[in-house]
């Protein structure tokens, strides 16, 4: 992995979503509004899903069992399609229909194979074990294929570089830009970038440090993430910097830290792990002038 002294350094991940099973869910603005409960003798018209990654809610409150609502999903460009969802629930069955057959979706669940123009259908079902006011959420589109990630250390920059090839004071920038496994920009995927923090010497992890971005319609986003101060455990080997004409003597206390990131809540994908993001984080808390 490249130094990232005076530039970005970018890194290429390739996330081969094919062999997935199964789910997540969140809500946005512009989610699809589930048409009127149907029954299977009385078959309602399917949502049309966007093209694009996104939350689908609905609710079953004062439905009887069994009713449903159907949403659809047409795959354009015959890109590889994903379902899934938060968590699973005893009040509904998520089901997808092939050659006029339902079967059960497991979660995350990638459809691929397909033919520009291939429709993917969904059945979202009320069970016997539902509450009064059962609801459901889940999020389905093009499904990220890969991803380009760039992070920038951009208060860290100046400094040599001992921690890690990612290091930073007090903040870390970092974008991403996902594509569909046809090569066109996934919008509405959620991406988020994971930082293992230790404050102090003796603490053991106490928490991540996020960084969470939904890719707009180029598949781009990008943020900022804020470090909090730190009591450092490493010491760096002396080393020279000039203030003005003079050269100084410095050394850098630091911590060291586990950076990961995950799309769509997967860390890793059937091939995430070899080229990923996973890499040891330096937490820059002081530069110490020694002489």
């Amino acid at each position: 992995m490249k130094n990232m002294t005076s530039r970005k350094t970018a890194l290429y991940i390739a996330i081969a979503l094919v062999a997935l099973s199964g789910g997540v869910s969140t809500v946005q603005a512009d989610m699809p509004q589930a048409p009127t409960a149907g029954s299977n003798s009385s078959i309602p018209a399917a949502v049309e899903l966007a093209d694009k990654m996104q939350t689908v809610t609905g609710s079953f409150e004062g439905q009887p069992v069994g009713h449903f609502y159907h949403y659809s999903f047409k795959a354009l460009r015959g890109q590889n399609v994903l379902f899934k969802y938060e968590a699973a629930t005893p009040s509904v069955k998520y089901e997808y229909k092939e050659n006029d057959r339902w079967f059960t979706l497991t979660s995350p669940y990638i459809f691929h194979g397909l033919a520009a123009g291939d429709e993917v259908m969904i059945r979202v079902s009320k069970l016997a074990t539902a509450a009064a006011n059962a609801s459901f959420e889940f999020r389905m589109g093009s499904a990220p294929y890969t991803a380009v990630a760039d992070v920038i250390a951009t208060d860290a920059q100046h400094l040599r570089h001992f921690g890690n090839a990612f290091q930073a004071f007090r903040t870390l920038d970092w974008s991403v830009a996902l594509r569909d496994s046809t090569g066109h920009p996934v919008e509405g995927a959620k991406t988020r970038l994971n930082i293992d923090i230790k404050v102090k010497i003796n603490d053991k992890i106490n928490g991540d440090i996020v960084g969470d971005i939904t890719t707009d319609a180029e598949g781009k986003g990008s943020t900022t993430i804020k470090l909090p101060g730190c009591q450092p455990a490493i010491w760096s080997p002396v080393y020279t910097r000039p203030i003005g004409p003079f050269q100084y003597r410095w050394v850098l206390r630091y911590n060291t830290h586990r950076l990961t990131s995950t799309i769509e809540n997967n860390p890793t994908g059937p091939h995430w792990k070899e080229t990923g993001l996973d890499n040891v984080f330096g937490h820059v808390c002081q530069e110490w002038l020694v002489g």
